[in-house]
C-alpha cells in the first residue's frame, strides 16, 4: 500500500511525539486508561473513548472508516525492539450489534527495503461480543527504521468499513526457544540400551560399540524439480541431502493433460523413477487444484456432468498409474482459496474426491494443503472447519498440510497460533512448502533456523518439505534459496546442514559388566558396529522409534546376539507391528515400516549375511527376488540364495513373504522340526510352522519338503490341466511351464478343479490302502493300528488316475460307487473303473480290490480271469473272486460278465443265480 502524503506527515509527527513516551512495555496505553494518548486514527478513521470496555473504564471506538485499512494505530519505538526477537500481539475487539466481519492487524515498517505492510493476524468477529484478536511478528529491520507502527483494521478479504471497538492491547516477547529445545529433547529423542549376549544367553563384556544415525524418523525433504533429469549437480545434491520429496508440478493435472484425453506423464514418471532409485519417499502434488492457472483450461468448456466425469477420469488415471509408488497425494489443493469444483458441482464434491481417492488406493496417505495459516487465525479457523466437515463426511485424511511461505523473518508465535486451531484432533501436521524470501542470507538463515526448530519441536508434526533449495529453480528466486546459483552453500544452507547435524546422533563405547551399552539418540535408524575381542566385526541396524505413552520411560532395549560370523548385518525391529522389506536388486538398503535404511556406503558392510530380528509385535518380512532367475532355499530360520550364497535369517519374525522376480525362479521350501501345515496354490504357497508363517509367491518351480513331525500339505490346482505324479513319498504336479513338488508329508490333499487333471500313482513296496470314488482318491500308508505312524493322501475331484503298485506290496483298493452309471473292467493286466466323468486305471499288482456300488445307478463288471487258479463266489448282493492276484469283491452290481479262459484251474459257486450275472468260460462248478 502507498500512503498518501498527508497521512505520511501525520505518521512522522505522531512518531516523533510519541517516541519519548514508549517504554519497555512495547505498547503504551493499551487499556486506554490514559485517554487516547499514543493512539491515532489511520486513514479517514476517527477514534474516541467509550465506556463500553473489555476491562477497565474505557475502550477505543473507531468510526468514520471508508476503506478496510482505516483503523486505529500506534507508532512503535524500534529502539525498544530486539532484532530477531519474536513478539506476540493481543487485543480485544468488538463489532456493533448485527455486524460481523474479519478484524486484522498490520505492521507498517519502512527501512532500507522501502515500505512494507505485513499482515500479522486476523480473526472472524461476531456482533456485539468481545473477541480475542492475536498476531505475531519477529522484528526484522534492514538498516535504519524510518517509521514503524501497528494498525488494527479489517481484513482485505472482508473490505468492510464498519465501526469497531478495541481494548486490552498488549505486545509481549515470545520466549520460545528454550521450551522448543526442551520439547525436541523430550519428543524427538529417547534412551537406548543394547544387551550383548552369546547364543547361550550369557552376557558379553568389552564389546566395542559405535552407533551412527543413518536417517531421521521426522521427514526432512524438498520439492523436486525436473531439473533433476538434466542437471547432474542438482541430481547429486538432492539424492545426497534429502530422503523425502514432493513433485513440484510434474504430476499436476494441467501439466499431464493439456488437451483432454491426451496424457503425458513423462516428467512425472522420470522424476519418480529417480526417487525410487535413490530411496527417496515421494508425494504427489496435486490430484486437483481449482486455481485458474493450475487447472486444465478445457475444463471450463465442459458441462457440469462432463466435468464430474473428467474429475473421475483424472483421479483414476493418476492414482492407478502411480499406485503406492507415492506415499501420498495432496488431494484438492488450497480449497480455502479456490472453490472451482465446489462452485460448479456442489460442496459435497470435496468429500467425494477424498472418498473416491481412497477407493482407488487403500494404502496411500491423503492430505489437505493450504497457505496463509500462520498469519490468519480466521483462515486457520476455516481450515479446521473444512477438516472437520470432510472427516464427518467420511474423508480419510492422513495429514494436514501447512504451507509455510514467509516474507522476511518468520514468527514462531504466528505458527503456534495457526497450529492451535487443530488442538483436540487426530490430525498429523506436515509443513508442506517452507521457504523464506529475504535479501539478506544471514536473516534468511535465522528465519530458517527459527522455523525448523519450532516446527521440529511440535509433537503433532511429522515432516517439513522445503519448497525448493537452489537459486536456479526456486519459484521465489535467489532470495529464497539455500544454495546459490553457482552451487555455493549460502548462510541459509549452512544453517540447514548445521541443524541436520545437531539433530543426528553418534555414540561410542563398550559393553559393561552386564553386557550393556547405553546411549540417547534422535528417533531414526542407526548402524551399530561391534567389534569383539577376537576382532570379529558385525553390524546391527536399530530403529529408535518414537516412544509410546505407556512405554518404559527409561530405555529402549535391544538384544544383540554375539556371533562369530564376520561382517553379518542384523536389522532389529520395533516393539510394534513391523514390516521389513528387502529388495535383493538393491543390496544396500532395507525398508522398515516404510522408511528406507541405506547402508551401501558404509565400509565393510556386506549383504551376504542379513539377520532380521523382531522385538515384539506381529512383524512381517517381504523379500523381493532379483531381476535374474534365482534358486532359493527357505527354511524356518533363513532364506538362502543358492546362486549367490546370500543368507537372510528371520530371527523370531512371525510372517515371511518371498516373491519371485522373473519366471523360471525356483524355490525349495523346507519345513522345520515339528508339526507343520502347507497350503499351496499355483501362484503361492504358505508354510505354517510353530514359529511363523512363510509365504512364497509366483515361483514356477516350488519344492516343499517335510523333515519330521506330522506335516500336512493342502494343494490346490489352476484352471489349466495338471499332471500329478506320486509314489506317496513325493508328489509332483506339472502344469504347463510350472511345477510343484511335495516330499515326505504325513498328510497330503490335492483338490482338482479343472476337470482334465490326471493322477499317476506309483506305490512302493510298503502296504498301501486306497479308497476311491469319483470325488476322492484316498491312500493310507503305514501301520493301520497306529494313526500317528500313518501317512494319508487325498486327491479330490481328479477325473483321471492311473495306479501302479509294486508286485511285492500287499495293496488294497476300495471303490465307493455313486448314483451314476459305472463300469469296472478287471483283466490279467489291469483294472479299469470309469463312469460318466472319470476314468481310473489300476495295474495288475494290486492284491485286493473291492467295490461298493449304490443301487441308483446301472453298474457293470467285466472280469477276465488270470492264468492262475481263481475261485468265484456269487451270492445275492456280492461277487467275490480269489486267486494269485489277491481278492476282488464287488457289491450291488446290476450286471456282470465273468470270463475264465486264460488257463488255470478256476472254480465257481453261484448261490444266487441271476440272469444279469453271466459266467463265461471254463469255470468248474463242481468244487
Amino acid at each position: 500500500m502507498h500512503l498518501k502524503k498527508s497521512i505520511y506527515f501525520l505518521i512522522l509527527f505522531v512518531a516523533s511525539v510519541s517516541s519519548t513516551h514508549c517504554s519497555a512495555q512495547l505498547v503504551t496505553n493499551g487499556e486506554f486508561d490514559q485517554n487516547l494518548n499514543n493512539w491515532f486514527g489511520f486513514g479517514s478513521s476517527t477514534i474516541e473513548l467509550t465506556d463500553d470496555a473489555n476491562q477497565g473504564p474505557f475502550a477505543c471506538k473507531v468510526t468514520g472508516r471508508t476503506m478496510f485499512w482505516n483503523g486505529v494505530a500506534q507508532s512503535l519505538d524500534s529502539t525498544q525492539l530486539a532484532p530477531g526477537t519474536d513478539y506476540h500481539i493481543q487485543a480485544r475487539v468488538k463489532l456493533p450489534a448485527e455486524q460481523s466481519g474479519i478484524m486484522g492487524i498490520i505492521l507498517y515498517q519502512k527501512d532500507d527495503r522501502g515500505e512494507r505492510a505485513l499482515r500479522l493476524g486476523e480473526i472472524a468477529v461476531g456482533p456485539d461480543e468481545w473477541t480475542l484478536l492475536e498476531g505475531a511478528f519477529t522484528y526484522d529491520p534492514h538498516g535504519p527504521i524510518e517509521y514503524m507502527f501497528l494498525n488494527f483494521d479489517t481484513s482485505g478479504d472482508d473490505s468492510g468499513s464498519y465501526d469497531f471497538q478495541i481494548d486490552s492491547i498488549t505486545i509481549t516477547k515470545n520466549e520460545w526457544r528454550q521450551a522448543a529445545d526442551e520439547r525436541i529433547e523430550q519428543i524427538r529423542k529417547r534412551d537406548a540400551r543394547i544387551n550383548f549376549v552369546r547364543r547361550n544367553n550369557t552376557a558379553v563384556t568389552g564389546i566395542e560399540v559405535e552407533a551412527v544415525q543413518l536417517s531421521n524418523s521426522f521427514a526432512f525433504g524438498s520439492a523436486l524439480n525436473p531439473e533433476v533429469l538434466t542437471n547432474p549437480t542438482y541430481e547429486e545434491f538432492f539424492k545426497t541431502n534429502f530422503d523425502w520429496a514432493t513433485q513440484e508440478y510434474q504430476s499436476q493435472w494441467h501439466v499431464v493433460e493439456r488437451e483432454r484425453g491426451t496424457e503425458d506423464f513423462f516428467f512425472a514418471d522420470e522424476t519418480l523413477d529417480f526417487c525410487e532409485e535413490n530411496n527417496i519417499q515421494t508425494k504427489g502434488h496435486a490430484l486437483c487444484w481449482g486455481q485458474e492457472s493450475t487447472r486444465p483450461l478445457w475444463l471450463d468448456e465442459l458441462s457440469d456432468s462432463e466435468l464430474e466425469t473428467a474429475l473421475e477420469e483424472r483421479l483414476s488415471s493418476a492414482i492407478n498409474r502411480f499406485g503406492s509408488r507415492v506415499f501420498g497425494w495432496d488431494v484438492n489443493n488450497e480449497m480455502l482459496h479456490h472453490s472451482y469444483f465446489a462452485d460448479r458441482l456442489g460442496e459435497s464434491i470435496r468429500s467425494w474426491i477424498f472418498t473416491r481417492a481412497r477407493e482407488l488406493n487403500a494404502d496411500i496417505d491423503l492430505f489437505l494443503n493450504e497457505f496463509d495459516l500462520t498469519i490468519s487465525g480466521w483462515r486457520a479457523d476455516r481450515y479446521r472447519t473444512l477438516y472437520d466437515s470432510l472427516v464427518n463426511d467420511g474423508a480419510d485424511i492422513a495429514g494436514v498440510g501447512f504451507q509455510s511461505h514467509f516474507n522476511g523473518r518468520m514468527s514462531p508465535k504466528g505458527l503456534e497460533l495457526g497450529l492451535k486451531r487443530f488442538e483436540g484432533t487426530d490430525a498429523r501436521i506436515w509443513f508442506t512448502e517452507y521457504d523464506t524470501s529475504h535479501p539478506d542470507p544471514i536473516q534468511r538463515a535465522a528465519s530458517l533456523e527459527d522455523f525448523y526448530r519450532y516446527a521440529f519441536s511440535r509433537p503433532e508434526a511429522d515432516g517439513i518439505v522445503m519448497w525448493g533449495f537452489w537459486a536456479g529453480t526456486h519459484w521465489r528466486g535467489a532470495d529464497a534459496s539455500i544454495i546459490d546459483l553457482d552451487w555455493t552453500v549460502n548462510a541459509a544452507g549452512e544453517k540447514y546442514f548445521a541443524l541436520m547435524d545437531e539433530w543426528s546422533t553418534e555414540a561410542a563405547g563398550s559393553s559393561d559388566a552386564a553386557g550393556q551399552f547405553e546411549f540417547r539418540g534422535f528417533h531414526g535408524s542407526y548402524l551399530v558396529t561391534t567389534t569383539d575381542g577376537n576382532g570379529v566385526v558385525n553390524y546391527h541396524l536399530f530403529p529408535l522409534e518414537k516412544q509410546n505413552a505407556d512405554a518404559d520411560p527409561v530405555a529402549r532395549e535391544f538384544t544383540a546376539t554375539v556371533t562369530a560370523i564376520n561382517e553379518s548385518l542384523t536389522l532389529h525391529g520395533t516393539d510394534g507391528d513391523d514390516l521389513f522389506e528387502i529388495d535383493l536388486d538393491r543390496p544396500g538398503q532395507i525398508v522398515l515400516n516404510g522408511t528406507t535404511i541405506s547402508y551401501e556406503n558404509i565400509v565393510g558392510v556386506t549383504t551376504n549375511i542379513i539377520q532380521l530380528q523382531s522385538n515384539g509385535g506381529n512383524d512381517r518380512i517381504v523379500i523381493k527376488t532379483s531381476s535374474k532367475t534365482t534358486d532359493y532355499l527357505v527354511r524356518d530360520k533363513l532364506l538362502l540364495n543358492r546362486n549367490t550364497r546370500q543368507r537372510i535369517f528371520f530371527g523370531d519374525v512371525p510372517m515371511v513373504e518371498v516373491n519371485a522376480g522373473v519366471p523360471k525362479s525356483r524355490m525349495l521350501l523346507d519345513s522345520p522340526v515339528g508339526d507343520d501345515v502347507l497350503t499351496s496354490f499355483p501362484e503361492f504357497s504358505v508354510l505354517t510352522t510353530t514359529n511363523r508363517e512363510i509365504t512364497v509367491n509366483n515361483f514356477d518351480r516350488v519344492i516343499a519338503r517335510s523333515n519330521s513331525g506330522f506335516d500336512q500339505a493342502f494343494v490346490f490346482d489352476s484352471v489349466g490341466v495338471e499332471r500329478i505324479l506320486t509314489n506317496l513319498d513325493v508328489v509332483e504336479i506339472f502344469a504347463e511351464e510350472s511345477s510343484r513338488r511335495f516330499q515326505g508329508f504325513s498328510e497330503f490333499e490335492f483338490n482338482s478343479t479343472s476337470g482334465s487333471d490326471q493322477l499317476i500313482l506309483r506305490a512302493d513296496e510298503s502296504r498301501e490302502n486306497f479308497r476311491v470314488s469319483p470325488e476322492s482318491i484316498e491312500a493310507l500308508v503305514g501301520v493301520p493300528t497306529d494313526p500317528a505312524n500313518q501317512e494319508q493322501f487325498r486327491f479330490l475331484n481328479v477325473p483321471r488316475a492311473a495306479f501302479f503298485s509294486n508286485e511285492k506290496a500287499n495293496t488294497h483298493v476300495e471303490i465307493d460307487g455313486t448314483d451314476k452309471d459305472e463300469s469296472i473292467h478287471v483283466t490279467s493286466f489291469r483294472s479299469l473303473y470309469f463312469g460318466q466323468d472319470f476314468r481310473y486305471f489300476f495295474d495288475k499288482n494290486y492284491r485286493s480290490f473291492s467295490s461298493l456300488s449304490v443301487s441308483d445307478g446301472t453298474d457293470h463288471l467285466f472280469f477276465l480271469a488270470t492264468p492262475g487258479d481263481e475261485s468265484l463266489v456269487v451270492n445275492e448282493s456280492s461277487i467275490e473272486i480269489s486267486g494269485d492276484r489277491g481278492t476282488f469283491a464287488f457289491d450291488n452290481l446290476d450286471s456282470a460278465v465273468l470270463v475264465s479262459r486264460s488257463g488255470g484251474d478256476d472254480s465257481a459257486l453261484l448261490t444266487n443265480p441271476d440272469p444279469s450275472i453271466r459266467v463265461v468260460g471254463d469255470w468248474d462248478f463242481s468244487k
